[in-house]
């Protein structure tokens, strides 16, 4: 199993094609002001050796996954774990917990299925600003 180089920091998995991924970690990074999240694209090596590590499911390319405090977070789950480590008033999005999770699932993979035709797709993988490079792994 690989290890995070700080375990005390969330890794986040993200299709770096995805505008929408891309435009998701960008807003996390602003709002992340204990600098809790670390970020790899799912195209990089190093994803793909994460990824050989755990045993994900089948259909995880299509979702974000977070690993944090030795736990696999995937699809709304993932979102809200995020949420409630963000500043601002997001955290009081974790009321949608409350939702089952099959139906917050199905939304967020109708969402994940049609991504790139409501928002497109980049040619190349995410790069991040350079004030920024330090919390991507590559």
């Amino acid at each position: 199993m690989i290890t995070q180089n700080n375990s005390n920091k969330g890794l986040l998995i993200f299709d770096g094609y995805c505008i929408l991924c891309s435009w998701s970690v960008r807003f996390i990074l602003k709002r992340d002001k204990k600098d809790y999240f670390r970020y790899v694209a799912l195209q990089s090596e190093y994803a793909k050796q994460i990824i050989s590590s755990y045993n994900l499911p089948v259909d995880f390319d299509k979702s974000i996954v977070l690993i944090s405090e030795n736990k696999i977070w995937l699809k709304s789950d993932a979102v809200l774990q995020v949420v409630s480590r963000l500043n601002g008033i997001w955290p009081i999005f974790g009321i949608f917990r409350i939702i089952p999770k099959r139906m917050r699932d199905s939304v967020y993979m109708l969402i994940s299925k049609y991504r790139y035709k409501l928002f497109g797709k980049r040619n190349d993988c995410y790069i991040p600003e350079k004030k920024d490079m330090q919390k991507y792994i590559f």
